[in-house]
């Protein structure tokens, strides 16, 4: 039912109609079909009191009411609406004349202006004027013809009874009838809306969805991209700068001519995901206060070659002072960068390219200007000239390349940093780029290294030069190498991983990072480089898993990576890698970070092993390789000793001659100790003027005996400027197989040996022995 009432409701409302106009021809329908059962009950009282006249009209009125629907199915709205209020009147009209005007005008009345007003659009009083005005023009034309013919039917006191009865019913129905079709049409106006808002929303979810899907495939594109031309770049890079490759001029020629292309593919690359992220809503704004001239004119001078090889004389204005403003100078690069580019790229050779930076007294903004004699641009091309991938000649036959992104680019970037660039040009005579900054940010200054982004192309070395090749290969015996693991899916960049890698360390080749990490638990490489993007576990879930396990969460991770953005990087770095570093990349770069990270970390773990004044073992680290040691002994039998030393009279020495000189007495009983023991004996500072030995596989009786011949040893040398000559004191114990004390219980007893020899006079050695 409710599937043909909207159906009834809905004729001559087309689908793209605005629900808000397509609601008054709903409206007109609904008026249409309620005047029908309206009529009906009156239909009915004219055939049972004679009266043919009044009968027939009737039938006509209904069916020149459906005549409505007719006109609206064919999109004659307006026609409808004037036709139907026509019609309504002309009814008032006859009726009145038929019946009297004490009958049925009430309702006549209220009908036609209830049917004109719901004509009528929203907001619009003229209709409502006219609905008005018609109905009263009906009702005095309709007095005037009672006047002058009277009713044509005289009604009894009980048929106008009967019929205002009639009257009432009818009035009942219609408003049931139009109450309910009302709701049912609001429902359906309600419903339809929703459609409406629904399809809006859906539009605007599949708009967002594609949105976010472009975004991921310029990501993915910059991965694809970023690995083939590291694998380009690296190689040639380093071909070029080898000394000793034979290569021809002609052939040097060549590989340049492939570094400047490849170069330039990388910067095209990097232009894309810029406006990729400037879409996103990722690039933000890092301001920081500095000499914006000086920074302009550095970056000026880096142009000072392509600009030579044209041909081209390149300038930079002096202001005088040094204009200081708040500036990113990531962005400031890439804005100051493509327009000087664009510049020598469109100015033959004889031709200026100039460059100023102002900042006018009293004004809050500072100028950059960037000034050629060039061919100039077009009146016509000036108003498009920074659409995006518009092009001044797009043509086939073209004399100069680019893609149309570059002034794109610099225009969006210098609306993120608050200002606005415009363009004035005369053909044949050269262009002028003005930009205009707020002189002062309101974001906070931050550090000049934050300020700059992760610059991670750049060289990092911390302060470390890297050595030759083989130098550095010289330095370690193969044997002795540092173990570096490399993790990468992609089976050309991970060969030349290797190859740059395995000159100067022991390699380990992974192919994703589920096999990095079992390799890694194998292995216990000292350091693993890895790629970001990989199938089955990429480089952040390793790092990841590396962290939980207690075996491998010291060993640092270099992560390489294709994204560029500062969140990319702070993901690599957040999920434990120490290092990032984006494609492509430098391998002299990544061999600098490998050799800093490795000598940092031997640094760290020398000054948590090691005692700072004697260089020994300290405490932590003796009793942890002398615990491996009595494992062993426990497994495999045999019989090890441990020793406990203290030096004599060593407060004496402190008192009498300073600190200075009973440092000088420890480094000596380090280095006479260190002399005379075995490669495998351990030895360590205990603390203080104590010292502890590990003796495997030799007995307490043979200990003693070397004890005693390092004393005699010790005794003899002279320390210091006074020559003095120190001795000390210590004890034994023997451990056997069937050991059934820990480690701090034996000392214990070596401890008791060693004061049991201080007791009888110092200067001795003894075995600890049950009493």
């Amino acid at each position: 039912m409710q599937e043909i009432l909207s159906r009834l409701i809905n004729i001559g409302v087309p689908k793209e109609m605005n629900p808000e106009q397509a609601k008054y021809i709903q409206m007109a329908n609904l008026s249409s079909l309620v005047m029908i059962p309206v009529m009906l009950p009156f239909l009915v009282l004219c055939l049972l009191n004679g009266w043919r006249l009044l009968f027939l009209e009737m039938c006509l009125f209904n069916g020149l009411i459906l005549l409505t629907t007719a006109l609206n199915r064919r999109g004659r709205h307006e026609a409808a609406n004037i036709f139907y209020g026509i019609l309504v009147n002309a009814h008032l009209v006859i009726t009145t004349v038929a019946l009297g005007s004490d009958t049925l005008m009430p309702l006549l009345i209220l009908c036609g202006i209830g049917g004109a007003i719901t004509m009528i659009p929203r907001g619009d009083i003229k209709p409502v004027i006219m609905a008005f005005a018609m109905v009263i023009a009906s009702y005095a034309a309709a007095l005037v013809l009672v006047g002058a013919y009277g009713p044509f039917y005289q009604l009894t006191t009980h048929q106008l009874h009967i019929l205002r009865g009639f009257v009432a019913v009818g009035l009942f129905i219609a408003i049931s009838v139009n109450a309910a079709i009302g709701r049912l049409g609001a429902s359906i106006t309600e419903d339809r809306l929703r459609a409406e808002q629904q399809r809006s929303a859906d539009l605007l979810s599949r708009l967002q969805e594609e949105d976010r899907r472009k975004t991921e495939f310029f990501q993915n594109v910059s991965h694809e991209l970023r690995t083939p031309l590291t694998l380009i770049l690296g190689p040639l890079e380093g071909l070029l700068a080898d000394d000793d490759a034979a290569l021809g001029e002609s052939h040097r020629r060549r590989l340049e001519m492939m570094m400047r292309n490849a170069r330039r593919l990388l910067r095209l690359i990097n232009q894309l995901l810029d406006l990729s992220k400037i879409d996103a809503g990722k690039v933000g704004l890092s301001p920081r206060s500095g000499n914006l001239s000086a920074f302009v004119e550095d970056l000026t001078r880096s142009f000072a070659a392509y600009a030579e090889q044209k041909g081209i004389a390149l300038a930079v204005r002096d202001s005088g002072d040094g204009v200081t403003a708040d500036f990113d100078p990531e962005i400031i690069e890439k804005v100051v960068s493509n327009l000087l580019s664009n510049a020598c790229k469109f100015t033959p050779a004889g031709g200026r390219v100039e460059v100023s930076v102002t900042a006018p007294p009293g004004h809050r903004e500072v100028g950059i200007a960037v000034r050629d004699t060039g061919i100039g641009i077009a009146p016509a091309d000036l108003a498009t000239i920074f659409d995006r991938f518009h092009q001044v000649d797009g043509s086939t036959t073209r004399s100069h390349e680019g893609t149309g992104i570059g002034l794109s680019l610099v225009q969006e970037l210098v609306r993120l940093h608050g200002g606005r660039i415009a363009v004035r040009s005369e053909p044949g005579r050269g262009t002028v780029f003005d930009i205009f900054l707020p002189r002062e940010q309101t974001a906070p200054p931050i550090p000049a290294a934050e300020a700059f982004g992760f610059a991670y192309a750049e060289l990092e070395s911390n302060g470390l030069e890297s050595p030759p090749l083989e130098a550095a290969a010289a330095e370690t015996p193969p044997g002795k190498q540092p173990v570096i693991l490399v993790v990468e899916d992609n089976p050309d960049m991970r060969e030349y991983l290797c190859k740059g890698i395995k000159t100067r360390y022991r390699v380990i080749a992974a192919v994703n990072g589920e096999d990095g990490l079992e390799k890694a638990r194998l292995h216990q490489p000292q350091l693993i480089v890895s790629d970001v993007m990989m199938p089955v576990m990429n480089g952040h879930v390793l790092c990841r898993a590396l962290q939980a396990d207690e075996r491998l969460k010291t060993i640092p991770v270099i992560l390489l990576t294709a994204k560029t953005s500062r969140e990319a990087v702070l993901e690599s770095l957040e999920s434990g890698a120490i290092d990032c570093l984006t494609k492509p990349f430098s391998f002299d770069v990544l061999l600098v970070k490998i050799r800093g990270i490795l000598q940092r970390k031997a640094e760290h773990e020398h000054l948590a092993l090691r005692d700072r004044l004697t260089g020994l073992l300290n405490r932590g680290a003796w009793t942890q390789a002398v615990g491996h040691e009595m494992e062993k002994l426990a497994r495999y039998g045999g019989v090890l000793s441990l020793a406990f030393l203290d030096v004599d009279n060593f407060k004496h020495v402190n008192d009498s001659h300073g600190h200075q000189t009973g440092d000088q007495v420890l480094i000596e009983l380090a280095t006479t100790l260190v002399g005379e023991l075995r490669s495998v004996d351990l030895l360590g500072r205990y603390g203080g003027e104590e010292f502890v030995l590990c003796f495997p596989e030799s007995s307490g009786a043979n200990a003693v005996r070397l004890m005693q011949r390092i004393l005699q040893v010790f005794r003899a040398k002279p320390i210091g400027a006074l020559g003095l000559q120190c001795s000390f004191s210590a004890g034994v114990v023997e451990i056997g197989p069937d050991k059934v004390l820990s480690l701090d219980e034996y000392l214990a007893r070596a401890d008791a040996a060693m004061y049991q020899a201080k007791r009888e006079g110092k200067g001795r050695v003894l075995l600890w022995r049950p009493e």
